[in-house]
């Protein structure tokens, strides 16, 4: 889980009792190893899962790229086709295998913004929260001071990853034809002039 992982970082960076002065720049090649390695999983991660996500905001909105807003009846419809399947075979049909992962750049984006977004402020809530240092709090005193300032760059985060999810959404579930929004500027454009 990301929280975990930001407290494996956090540590990973914090000097060791006793440690020689080069040891920082292992220290830093640590951190960076650990970073990688986590934002190459969830990338990969978030490109295999694509095609659910794709059908999960379908499920949600209740429309597919063969029934329309104004047109038949979504459950009607997925009696003919098998239920679940019938959503995955409506986007081929309708806008080929590419369709499945419509929108999943954003996505993408959306979560490696975030994950650097919360690793940059991880340090200064730590710092906020735990002035002494992370081993000078013990027991509950220290959890809920660890809380706090994962909490706090979970909160900065994603109120930075925020609008690229709400644009994944809406290119996920535009299945207009013509489509509405053609690309993530283009949904950021006509949001800005309709809504400001």
């Amino acid at each position: 889980p990301p929280t975990w992982l930001s407290c494996c970082l956090l540590l990973a960076m914090e000097p060791q009792a006793g440690s020689q002065p080069g040891s920082a720049h292992s220290d830093r090649r640590l951190f960076f190893a650990a970073l990688f390695a986590h934002g190459s999983a969830r990338v990969l991660s978030k490109v295999a899962s694509a095609p659910l996500e794709r059908v999960k905001v379908c499920l949600q909105v209740g429309v597919t790229p063969a029934v329309q807003p104004q047109g038949t009846s979504l459950a009607s419809h997925l009696g003919q086709r098998g239920k679940l399947p019938g959503y995955f075979l409506d986007i081929i049909e309708c806008q080929g295998y590419r369709g499945l992962w419509r929108g999943s750049a954003t996505h993408i984006g959306a979560t490696c913004l975030g994950g650097a977004a919360r690793l940059s402020a991880l340090r200064t809530t730590q710092m906020w929260a735990m002035p002494g240092g992370d081993r000078h709090y013990q027991g509950f005193e220290g959890y809920m001071r660890r809380c706090a300032f994962l909490y706090a760059a979970g909160a900065g985060a994603l109120l930075v990853a925020y609008p690229l999810d709400v644009t994944y959404t809406c290119l996920a579930a535009d299945n207009a034809n013509p489509r509405t929004f053609r690309g993530v500027f283009h949904f950021l454009r006509l949001t800005r002039r309709e809504h400001g």
